[in-house]
């Protein structure tokens, strides 16, 4: 039937743009229902009657013409199938089409055939063999992995005539500007995909104030296809600069978010805080740098290490009046990134330990940065708790998750820093000293036999009565003077035959 109707041009034009008004009547305008009835039988029609026309040889000059538009309701048309529509397709037909007719495949496959038949039919056969390869036809059948076809389908779109992709950009922008809640995951999965697009670069306002909007998404999906986005233009320094509006809702996002949104946030970040006045920086620096510290203890690697990264890039970057406000948060994620310089990520301990050095220079301590850059790991520790006295209690607090961290690196410091921070407590309170010895009682029956070990020593040290020495001298300063002594002992004037003489 089909091959008679499109033997002629005039015809073939009039139904392909009657089979195309269906399709955009439905989809583009929203005049549909979620449910089997004419108004979801007639897109699945016309599309089922698209592949079968588009399959005859006479018809690829004037599919040519209407390439844009065909594609754009095609991909809508696959997308409202995939999350609406039954896998069946018999659903669909025996309510609107009752009677002996045969149903054919089911609404999505259906569209997604048509979608291969209309790049074979408009001479784009490479990128149907090419997104086949990667899988991407049977991610386009799935709801819950339909967008990431989708994103591949678009990047094989960013290689077509620069008019067919400025045309569904376009058209993508207005769908989404409109709040489509049905197709939105689609339009910003393909839109942010034509972002790259080398002739797309002129992108204005408004797309960074559409995707600010739909940043504010609930939906994990739709935040990381944007995030992906603004990763594209925040490498561009023509936009980079005009995104420093982002940063308030990308600081909301990292609270709470996974792995793949806290990192596509931090690169964000990272690029437009670079890019900012240093003067303007220190007030959303200061912001930034408190919702990067919680995110040092992330269970992804890749978050600890460009969470510290980002942190050390916002001490270094503020001057002026936000400094002490600075030094402030420094200090409370001094303890931390000891911690973390033992993480068994290298990755992460480097970055750990490049950002105590940075943290020694903001706070200008310069025995800090020294022991830091010689990498002596147990004199910082002791340093911070006799810098800070008055913050022992607090450092132990911040000690305590680190027993139940994953890393027995991590559990080995914490047991080894509370009793090293137990000794230090001046006139400590019994109360004190056994509530340590309870939180480290759980570690003498760590997997790992060292940990245990350690655990039951230090908490017998911790038991043991001390004496306080008459002078005062603490554990530091008995160790100093008996290396002093063993040195005299052991210099020629000062060993026994040079007394006898």
């Amino acid at each position: 039937m089909w091959e008679v109707m499109v033997c002629l041009p005039r015809f073939l034009d009039k139904v392909l743009r009657k089979l195309l008004s269906i399709l955009e009547d439905r989809l583009l305008l929203k005049q549909f229902r979620v449910v089997p009835d004419d108004t979801c039988i007639l897109p699945f029609a016309a599309t089922k009657a698209l592949h079968e026309i588009l399959q005859q040889p006479t018809c690829q000059q004037r599919v040519t013409a209407l390439f844009p538009q065909l594609y754009m309701a095609l991909l809508l048309q696959m997308s409202f199938a995939a999350a609406f529509l039954p896998e069946d397709g018999s659903v669909c037909w025996r309510k609107c089409c009752p009677g002996d007719q045969p149903s054919p495949a089911s609404p999505v496959r259906s569209a997604v055939q048509a979608m291969k038949a209309l790049l074979c039919c408009a001479g784009y056969e490479e990128q149907v063999l090419f997104i086949q390869k990667r899988g991407g036809w049977d991610l386009l059948l799935r709801a819950e992995t339909h967008h990431s076809g989708i994103s591949l389908l678009a990047r094989q779109m960013r290689t077509n005539p620069v008019q067919q992709c400025s045309w569904i950009f376009h058209q993508l922008e207005t769908l989404l500007s409109k709040g489509d809640k049905v197709q939105e995951v689609t339009a910003m999965a393909f839109f942010v995909e034509l972002l790259s697009c080398a002739e797309l670069k002129t992108v204005d306002c408004c797309v960074l104030y559409l995707l600010q909007k739909y940043l504010r998404s609930q939906g994990l999906v739709m935040r990381s296809l944007v995030l992906r986005g603004l990763m594209t233009l925040s490498e561009r320094p023509e936009m980079v600069r005009k995104m420093q509006g982002l940063l308030p809702d990308l600081m909301e996002v990292l609270q709470g978010a996974n792995t793949d949104i806290s990192m596509k946030a931090l690169v964000v970040s990272g690029n437009v805080i670079r890019h900012m006045d240093r003067a303007a920086v220190g007030p959303i620096a200061l912001q930034l740098a408190e919702k990067l510290m919680p995110l040092f203890d992330d269970e992804s690697s890749q978050v600890r290490e460009l969470s510290i990264c980002r942190f050390k890039e916002v001490m270094e970057l503020v001057e002026g009046s936000s400094r002490k406000q600075m030094q402030k948060k420094v200090r409370r994620c001094l303890l931390p990134l000891f911690f973390h310089v033992n993480d068994e990520t290298q990755s992460v301990a480097k970055a750990s330990w490049e950002a105590l050095v940075a943290a020694a220079a903001c706070l200008k301590w310069a025995q800090l940065r020294d022991l830091t850059q010689t990498k002596q790991t147990w004199r910082i520790a002791e340093f911070l708790l006799a810098r800070g006295r008055s913050q022992v209690e607090d450092y132990l607090c911040q000690s305590l998750p680190y027993l139940e961290d994953s890393q027995a690196s991590l559990r080995e410091v914490a047991v080894r820093f509370l009793g090293l921070a137990g000794r230090r407590l001046k006139n400590p309170r019994e109360e004190m000293l056994r509530d340590i010895c309870n939180v480290l009682r759980p570690l003498e029956n760590d997997i790992q036999p060292s940990i245990c070990s350690l655990a039951t020593q230090t908490i017998l040290i911790l038991r043991t009565p001390r004496k306080q020495s008459p002078s005062g001298w603490n554990l530091q300063a008995l160790r100093c003077w008996l290396q002093r002594a063993r040195e005299r002992w052991n210099h020629p004037l000062g060993n026994g035959s040079s007394r006898g003489e």
